[in-house]
């Protein structure tokens, strides 16, 4: 059988799309783990991958080390990093665990996604509640003795 090409959508990184009248942003999370090495959180402790994504959002940027320490495509007129709005629901990938919160400023929902080939876990979100829930699945040769 063929598969339907209409399941799989590729996207640029970062990604910016309407779902159900929300924005949702996401990146594959090289611009918070870049943050995440350059800032530091109180007592000089590393900051987490939620404080790296509201920081973009306090900031209007999505990656601002690029392109100094992440590589990044230089615009003359318009630099496609700066957000222009808060989005609804704002995400990056890669993260070492999953993690999410709503800012309290803007109400945004961060999820911090990690890889689904190391962890087994996946996130779905509810875009009309943006309640997010955390599945995971578990390798059957895990149970059987």
């Amino acid at each position: 059988p063929h598969a339907n090409s209409n399941l799989v959508h590729r996207t640029p990184n970062p990604s910016a799309a309407m779902h159900g009248g929300k924005l949702v942003i996401a990146t594959d999370g090289t611009n918070i783990e870049d943050l995440q090495q350059h800032i530091l959180g109180p007592g000089n402790s590393p900051i987490t991958a939620l404080d790296a994504l509201e920081k973009t959002l306090e900031w209007s940027h999505l990656c601002p080390t690029g392109p100094d320490s992440v590589p990044t495509v230089p615009h003359l007129e318009q630099d496609p990093m700066v957000l222009e709005e808060s989005p609804h629901v704002l995400v990056c990938g890669n993260a070492p665990q999953f993690a999410t919160r709503k800012t309290p400023t803007t109400t945004t929902t961060l999820i911090a996604v990690p890889q689904f080939s190391q962890t087994g876990e996946a996130v779905l979100v509810n875009l009309e509640t943006l309640q997010v829930e955390l599945l995971r699945f578990q390798d059957e040769t895990e149970h059987q003795e």
